[in-house]
Formats: structure tokens, sequence, C-alpha cells
């Protein structure tokens, strides 16, 4: 047959071509095209295409991708950096001056050899190579740029010890002499440590315990043992006033002059303070600490001292041999001075 009298020819110019509106003569578009990249098609997607669809990470509205930007220079260059006419007035009592920063390098690195001629650098950064090149040649490096000088990288050094490792703190002579009634003064900071964890277990031996900070669980075990954690050392200068004016050294008593001297402390400080050296000589006892320490030598670092921990003392005894103070006596001569 003729393709001229076929039906199709006969269609052309009509809308539905034979097939009607609906559809119009089409199948299903689900492997046309790109369709089905996470259906059917993921297969070639995760192949051929990885990242195609999905978010990762965030968006950084104030990203900067050219923060460690840092282009570099070697000392062999740095001559090829003086203009002429400068190289020209140069001798060895005339130092040409490099700004490497305006030349479009930050950091110098230490790569070639140098003239023998002094030359003064500037630069963000050196190598400590090319520093001491410069310098051998008589010149200088000069650091530019934003420095922080205020710059604490140990704000939040804070070293650790554990319970378990207390003892070995105290001095050998003051273990013998340690017994349940005579409690060593341990002081973790001049030993290096600022905190007290609660790992391991302690003898049964009461312990006065110095530190900047203990935890939860090292407390409860040292006062479990009969010892006290000391935090600040208010308390035994509190007990030096009262000693020295002959009262009776009560929680109640160095409380109150901590208040008046304006120091912060915790409610339970001066209670258990004044529980660990009631009946002693504050004096002697902070004289024995150094002592001890003294004779431990490299082997105990922390200071260690014997304090009778439960000698009764009777406070009106001690309240009725209260001296007099003189009429005109200041804040300093009372103590609050130590404070400050």
């Amino acid at each position: 047959m003729a393709h001229a009298k076929r039906k199709t020819r006969k269609l052309r110019g009509h809308v539905s071509h034979g097939h009607g509106r609906i559809g119009k003569h089409r199948k299903h578009p689900g492997g046309r095209g790109k369709a089905g990249g996470q259906h059917h098609h993921r297969i070639n997607r995760d192949k051929f295409h990885p990242g195609l669809f999905g978010k990762v990470g965030m968006r950084v509205f104030h990203l900067n991708k050219n923060h460690y930007y840092c282009p570099t220079v070697n000392v062999d260059r740095l001559w090829s950096l003086v203009p002429e006419p400068i190289k020209e007035q140069s001798s060895a009592s005339k130092a040409p001056v490099i700004d490497c920063v305006k030349a479009g390098y930050f950091k110098v690195l230490g790569k070639g050899l140098l003239p023998k001629q002094p030359l003064i650098v500037k630069a963000k950064y050196f190598s400590h190579e090319a520093e001491n090149k410069i310098k051998a040649a008589g010149g200088a490096c000069i650091l530019v740029g934003m420095r922080v000088f205020h710059l604490n990288k140990n704000h939040y050094y804070c070293p650790t010890v554990n319970v378990d490792r207390l003892w070995s703190l105290v001095p050998e002579p003051i273990k013998e002499q340690s017994s349940a009634s005579k409690a060593p003064v341990i002081d973790c900071v001049k030993a290096g440590y600022f905190k007290v964890l609660g790992k391991g277990l302690l003898p049964k031996q009461p312990l006065i315990v110095k530190a900047k900070y203990f935890s939860h669980e090292a407390e409860n075990k040292i006062k479990a043992a009969g010892g006290a954690c000391i935090l600040e050392m208010a308390c035994v200068y509190a007990a030096l006033i009262l000693q020295d004016d002959e009262v009776a050294i009560t929680g109640d008593k160095i409380a109150t002059l901590l208040k008046a001297a304006n120091v912060e402390f915790e409610p339970f400080w001066p209670g258990l303070f004044a529980k660990a050296v009631e009946g002693v000589d504050v004096k002697n006892l902070i004289t024995s600490v150094s002592s001890g320490a003294g004779s431990a030598g490299a082997a105990a670092p922390a200071a260690g001292g014997a304090a009778p921990a439960t000698a009764a003392a009777e406070a009106p005894a001690a309240e009725s041999k209260k001296k007099e103070e003189p009429k005109e006596e200041s804040d300093d001569d009372m103590g609050f001075g130590l404070f400050d």
C-alpha cells in the first residue's frame, strides 16, 4: 500500500491522533531521562554520581576558605625583592629593609643561600633555619601582624591525683609517726596537683588534704576515713589569729572571723578544720609540716605533718585566759590583712 494512503497520514493534524486526549498514547515516563535516581536507578546514581541527592553538613555563612592562606618565600629569593636603586646603595653598614608581606609572602623559609649582606626582613612567620641564616649574615627578623600577647594557653591547667596516691605523698618520717589520732597534712598543690579525684582506696588513716578542687567521691572517701578536705588556707590564718588571742578554736569563731574579713568560704570548712586541729598548737603544726617536707627531699614532694585530731579542750578555760587587746590596734594587727 502506498504510504500516502495509510491511516497515520489521515490522522495528521488531529490532536489525539486516534488515541484520545487522556494520556495521548504515552507510556509511563519512569525510564525516561534522569527519572528514578533514588529508586530503580539508585545503583547507577550511587556508582557514577555520588552526592547528587541529599544534604551534607551545614551551611556556614561566615566561612573563610582562605583562613590558612600563608604564601612562603625562601631566603635565596629575598635579595630579588630589593629594588635595584636600593641594591646599589647597600653595604655592610647599610641594611636594606625587605617587607615580605607587601611583596605577597607571609612566611620566610630557610632553603638556599643569602648574600653576605645584612638584611632587615619583615614577615609574619620565620622558620628556624631562615631566622638563623638571616642573623648569621648580620641581619634581623621582624615579626609583623597582630599578635596576642595576653594569650593564656594553660588557662584550664588542672593536674589531678586520685585518692589511692595520696598516701604516697606523705614523707616516710611522717608515715611512721601517723596513727588513728594523728592526721598527716598533705598539700597537693605543693606536690603539683590541683584537683583530687575519687578513684581507688584510702588507708584506714585520717588525712588532712589541701587542694584547689575535690570531686564529690574523693571528698566522701577522705571524710569516711576520718580526714578533712581543706580548699583554702583562710581557715589556717583564722586559727592562728584565735590562738594568738588565746581563744578556743571553734568552727563558729573561725566562720565569724572569715566573714569579718570578707572571705568567701563553704559553710562546712570552719567546722571540719576546727575538728581537725582541736587541742593542737597550730604554730607547731605548721612548723612540723615544713620540717617534715624538708626532711623528705625529692622522694615526697608534698608537705606533711602530724596533727592530733581527737584531743579535748575546754572553751571556758581558754576564754578566761584571753588577754587584753591594746586600745589603738589596727585591722592589720588583728590579722585581717592576711586575707587581702
